[in-house]
């Protein structure tokens, strides 16, 4: 017996085994099948929607089908009439409407659509009066408020039905034609009656219509104003008042706050106070309200202004000239550049053309200086290769200045050149020698004026010469004279069929232009045991249309003044009136520490006058700007007649080189000249003005300031440069 109970229990026990091992399998199994894809017939699915074939009203559009908690087919709607549309919306018209509606069902990556046809069923017209009257008072639009005219229709078609309307008004602040008349204080309450007709048959019906007062109307409006306190953004809101309040603004600081609410920047804070008088006119009746408002304006936030300007910053995609690279943007946003390449395009927009192509990416870093905020931009910039003939060397500003260290050697004929001195002299015993320049590829210039630097005495002399090329074709070489200090020194005005001199300057003629430039020079001594004239350089500048030139602005200071001598030209008797262009080049080279009290002449300027006399020309002209750079040049200076193309040019070498000699010609503020030369020695910035500082040899005293305006009207930009 007990043999068979533990066979029994040894059954029990593996019968238990066995299930437990089934369960495990069949859990196996289901966890299989949940990464199995699920299999919906969406066909069959779309099949259980069911819609009338026929409707009066809207009708119901589900949206999903739930097949289980774990599958929902969605569904979208799309009808061929807005009779019924995609949202089941249902609109009749006065016939039946045929509509077909499909339905798509999509579930996972499948989908499948469904058609139905449904007669939307016309609407039938009322012919009940009631309906009539009913629908046409819907219709009927009469506001509760009325402050101007409107209009009152005198019909209205309710039900396919011309219903016709009337009105009777209680109050003459509103009339039965829709006219509104405002009283100046009072608000009125209007009673319009209106009466709608219809085949012999009315219907009356009363509206209450407020009519506002001109006060109330005035309230309204000074109450929506909202003028914030303190403002640090581009633009405040001032409403201009409504289609019958008007508002006017005054503003104390309207360059700060505009009438229309414009903000300009500040960098300091400041108060505007802002004025609106609210008004109405009607007729002969107005009524208006007035407030005042101060607004203190900050300065706007460094990340406002550094938005703006970051959207405001261009560069050029590709440059020849140079380019224009602000280091001061506005609102007191300062900008550092750099360059990839700085020997192409400097972080100053110099740009230096290349024998190929070549891409420049300019970065420029945005900062203000009363914050660590920056925003960073590049620009990527083309350089064409530039394109000259081999002969020649491209020169692309105004005032070329070749030192003769720069000379081509091998086209000195009969002159050596001197490292230690860095001049061009004469061979040893030579009597006379020669050079002729490299071509000078230019802007298109229109006229030049020549100078150069030589020391020279009577009898050691040099004559420089100048030739134009026009239209392809080069103009003679004009000359400036054979030319030696103490001599008399003589040439005269010439011209053939492409240029003309005219005492210092060199014009093209007939409007035409010059796109090259060479210049040649002889120097000459009459025994070979005196000095030889030491030629150091030759320059010439060029007047040049549509052209700018820009310059480094950071070393542009707010003030710069140079201590320079003073002289007087009326001081010397018989030639003061005309010599003040000898004394600005005398009171040029005192300022570099020379003296010439040894000349045997009471005043300097005297001697210098009669060493720069030209009697060539007016017999003679002491006036002649390549005479009295060439004076400087042969006692040493290092000195050329320029021409300067802005104000800020003109500051720039005031503040990195110093004083200049400058021609005006016009209105200069306490006299007018014709002509005349003075010493501008500084400016002084303050605020928005500029002052210019000058040493002018026709005032008593010599100190004399004038405002940048004046100046500009009469400076030619023409100039006398020394390098000091």
């Amino acid at each position: 017996m007990k043999k068979v109970f533990g066979l029994l229990l040894l059954f029990l026990a593996f019968f238990a085994f066995a299930c437990s091992n089934g369960k495990k399998e069949d859990n196996d199994n289901s966890d299989k099948k949940d990464d199995e894809t699920v299999d919906v017939d969406i066909e069959q699915q779309l099949e259980t929607i069911k819609l009338p074939s026929e409707v009066d009203s809207n009708i119901n559009l589900p949206k999903e089908i739930k097949v289980n908690d774990d599958i929902t087919i969605t569904l979208t709607w799309e009808s061929n009439n807005n009779a019924i549309t995609s949202n089941g919306i249902v609109t009749r018209s006065d016939s039946d409407v045929i509509v077909t509606l499909k339905v798509k069902g999509t579930f996972e990556d499948k989908s499948f659509e469904k058609t139905f046809t449904i007669k939307v069923i016309k609407e039938e017209k009322s012919t009940n009066l009631d309906d009539i009257f009913n629908k046409a008072k819907e219709l009927l639009v009469i506001p509760s408020e009325a402050y101007k005219d409107f209009t009152l229709p005198k019909s209205i078609k309710a039900l396919d039905c011309d219903v016709t309307l009337s009105y009777e008004s209680d109050n003459s602040a509103l009339t039965s034609e829709g006219k509104v008349t405002l009283e100046e204080e009072t608000d009125s309450t209007v009673n319009l009656k209106v009466t709608f007709s219809y085949n012999n048959e009315t219907s009356v019906e009363s509206y209450t219509i407020t009519v506002p007062s001109m006060a109330t109307l005035c309230q309204r409006v000074y109450d929506d104003i909202n003028i914030p306190s303190v403002v640090d953004v581009e633009y405040i809101e001032l409403t201009q008042g409504n289609d019958i309040v008007t508002v006017e603004w005054t503003s104390s600081l309207p360059r700060i706050i505009s009438t229309t609410g414009k903000c300009a920047y500040i960098s300091s804070e400041t108060t505007v106070k802002l004025s609106a008088i609210i008004y109405i006119e009607q007729g002969n009746k107005s009524y208006f309200l007035d407030k005042e408002y101060n607004v203190t304006v900050k300065s706007w936030k460094a990340e406002y202004r550094l938005a703006i300007a970051k959207a405001n910053l261009t560069v050029p995609e590709e440059a020849t000239d140079d380019l224009y690279l602000p280091i001061k943007l506005d609102y007191d946003v300062l900008c550092q550049w750099t360059s990839s390449d700085d020997t192409v395009i400097s972080p100053v927009g110099y740009v230096m053309q290349q024998d190929h192509d070549e891409e420049i990416i300019l970065f420029a870093k945005l900062y203000t200086s009363d914050s660590n905020q920056f925003e960073s931009l590049s620009f990527v910039v083309k350089v064409p290769k530039l394109v000259v003939n081999d002969d020649e060397e491209y020169f692309k500003y105004h005032n070329l200045v070749v030192k003769a260290k720069d000379f081509v050697k091998s086209n000195l004929n009969g002159l050596v050149y001197d490292e230690a001195t860095e001049k061009v002299k004469l061979a040893s015993g030579a009597l006379s020698g020669s050079y002729e320049s490299k071509i000078y590829k230019i802007h298109d210039a229109y006229e030049i004026v020549g100078s150069y630097n030589c020391i020279t005495s009577p009898n050691a002399t040099c004559e420089c010469s100048y030739s134009l090329r026009v239209d392809g074709t080069w103009s003679k070489y004009f000359s400036y004279g054979d030319w030696g200090l103490g001599k008399q020194n003589y040439y005269y005005n010439q011209e053939d069929t492409l240029v003309s001199m005219d005492v210092d300057e060199i014009q093209v003629k007939n409007g035409k232009t010059a796109d090259a430039v060479k210049f040649k020079f002889t120097l000459k001594r009459t025994s070979g045991t005196i000095d030889s004239p030491e030629m150091a350089m030759v320059a010439c500048c060029l007047f040049l249309n549509d052209y700018t030139y820009r310059v480094d602005e950071s070393q542009i200071l707010p003030a710069k003044d140079w201590d320079v001598p003073k002289l007087y030209q009326h001081d010397v008797p018989n030639i003061g009136g005309v010599i003040c262009s000898p004394t600005t080049t005398t009171m040029l080279l005192k300022f570099m520490g020379m003296s010439f009290k040894d000349k045997g002449y009471t005043y300097e300027h005297e001697y210098i006058a009669r060493m720069a006399a030209d009697p060539g020309h007016n017999s003679p002209t002491y006036g002649n700007w390549s005479y009295n750079m060439i004076t400087a040049g042969a006692l040493g200076a290092t000195a050329y007649v320029a021409r300067i193309y802005s104000v800020e040019e003109l500051k720039y070498h005031l503040c990195t080189v110093g004083p200049i000699g400058a021609s005006i010609r016009g209105n200069f503020g306490i006299y007018t000249t014709g002509g005349h030369l003075i010493v501008v020695r500084g400016y002084r910035d303050e605020g928005s003005s500029t002052t210019i500082i000058c040493n002018d040899p026709n005032v008593k005293g010599v100190y004399y300031e004038v405002s940048l305006d004046i100046f500009l009207g009469a400076w030619r930009n023409m100039a006398y440069i020394f390098e000091y």
